[in-house]
């Protein structure tokens, strides 16, 4: 017998899940570097700027879509400090622990969302292989997949064999881009009611999605992280913010019709939700930049005109 949830339980499992957003992300954000870890602010100002991102903010009666996005950050720090770890045992636990948290989300059962965070770790474990030229990133990467498809193997298999039978087997290119960002939306980076609230007062020319606001303040700390120290990881997050960015418009760009030529077509459509792991970078930028800030010795004229002019803005 199906376990029977009622309306406020429901609703509580979605605070639930907020908070597992935030609170995951601090973690990730706080052991991000071992061997100089962030200050408790900044990592508490990038856990607010992704659980309130505007993936969760929409998707907040989308359960399933916010259960498996919350684990992004626990995923990622698995990969993450797989790739630091010296010695082998320790980097296998912590890919291992980087699985269990994706198969963890992955039971939650949205397959897109999955697709995503799966998709942001491999985009990573190539990162590391190819700039820092530690190829066990790959294997390692390989090992988080194994772990994370063991965990959630009750639900990917049956999801696998009746694939074909629903309307997602189905799937062309042309269904593969329904709900994709235009040029025109991307006004709601840093406006998100530029277009109208909700979906009687909306009056853009496209399909109305989600637009991924993380607030402006996030933006301006994102980019002190890029100016004041910039580093190459801080660089791989500015790149895939851009790449993720130009996933979510979709067909407006050529970026997403390339990959849908070499890559099979991934049975999902709403290319807007790549949003998520733009949030995602942005949030991690916002709280490199926040710890910069306090604690950078400041030696140029210019690096301090610059943040008096952006706190001015603010």
């Amino acid at each position: 017998v199906w376990p029977s949830f009622t309306y406020r339980a429901i609703e509580w499992l979605v605070i639930w899940h907020f908070f597992l957003a935030g609170s995951s992300m601090y973690l990730c954000l706080r052991l991000l570097r071992p061997k100089r870890p962030l200050l408790r602010t900044a990592a508490l100002l990038g856990a607010l700027a992704f659980m309130f991102s505007d993936v969760f903010i929409t998707h907040v009666g989308n359960l399933n879509l916010i259960a498996v996005a919350a684990w992004l950050p626990l995923a990622f720090l698995g990969l993450h400090r797989a790739t630091l770890a010296r010695q082998w045992p320790d980097r296998m636990l912590w890919a291992v622990a980087g699985g269990m948290a994706l198969g963890l989300g992955t039971l939650a059962g949205h397959g897109q969302m999955t697709f995503l965070v799966a998709t942001f770790l491999g985009v990573y474990a190539l990162f590391v292989a190819i700039f820092y030229r530690q190829w066990w990133s790959l294997p390692l990467l390989a090992l988080l997949g194994i772990v994370a498809v063991g965990v959630a193997a009750i639900s990917l298999i049956p999801a696998a064999e009746t694939l074909q039978h629903t309307l997602r087997g189905e799937f062309d290119y042309d269904r593969s881009t329904n709900y994709a960002l235009t040029w025109r939306a991307l006004t709601g980076l840093i406006a998100p009611d530029f277009f109208g609230r909700g979906a009687s007062n909306f009056w853009g020319d496209w399909q109305r999605v989600e637009v991924g606001y993380a607030g402006v303040i996030t933006w301006l700390l994102a980019l002190a992280a890029v100016v004041i120290v910039p580093r190459r990881q801080t660089m791989f997050f500015v790149a895939a913010a851009g790449l993720f960015l130009l996933l979510a418009l979709g067909p407006h760009t050529p970026l997403y019709p390339l990959l849908a030529n070499w890559l099979p077509i991934v049975p999902f459509q709403v290319p807007a939700r790549f949003v998520l792991l733009l949030d995602f970078c942005l949030a991690v930028l916002a709280a490199l930049g926040f710890d910069d800030l306090v604690r950078h010795e400041w030696q140029t004229d210019r690096q301090l005109g610059l943040i008096v002019g952006v706190g001015g803005f603010v």
